[in-house]
């Protein structure tokens, strides 16, 4: 027997069966606190194209759409020592912290990002303490 989702006209299968809820539901209920919410953060600023030629998108990073900003970014920010499709890839924030601590991460690491008066990055060793951060931020509002 199949187990549906308990969210009204949602017909996925249930990933989390505690909470009778399927993925899509259960993750908008861990980072929104209801599994109706979704935040769309747009970053675009207001009025201005991207400045690559043929680009009709909005810029939302200096002056470029997310797209060409992070072709150029990937392109600038590679690790020379590493190898395969590790070097190829590399967030901003975990590449920012790499570059503050002198050395390479452990591959579990996970870089927490808190946008507040003064921008953050705390190195956390793995997925179960960045979601520990985020279920404390909660809490105190």
């Amino acid at each position: 027997m199949r187990l549906v989702c308990k969210v009204e006209k949602c017909s996925r299968e249930v990933k989390y069966g505690k909470l009778m809820l399927c993925e899509r539901h259960y993750n908008r209920l861990r980072k929104n606190g209801d599994v109706n919410k979704v935040y769309k953060i747009n970053h675009t600023i207001e009025g201005t194209l991207c400045s690559e030629p043929d680009c009709a998108r909005f810029a939302s990073v200096k002056g470029k759409c997310k797209m060409h900003y992070g072709r150029e970014w990937q392109k600038n920010n590679r690790r020379p020592e590493a190898k395969g499709l590790y070097k190829r890839r590399i967030s901003e924030h975990r590449f920012a912290a790499e570059k503050a601590l002198g050395k390479q991460l452990p591959r579990l690491a996970v870089i927490h990002h808190h946008e507040g008066i003064i921008p953050t990055l705390v190195i956390c060793p793995n997925q179960a303490y960045h979601l520990l951060i985020h279920a404390r931020m909660r809490r105190l509002g």
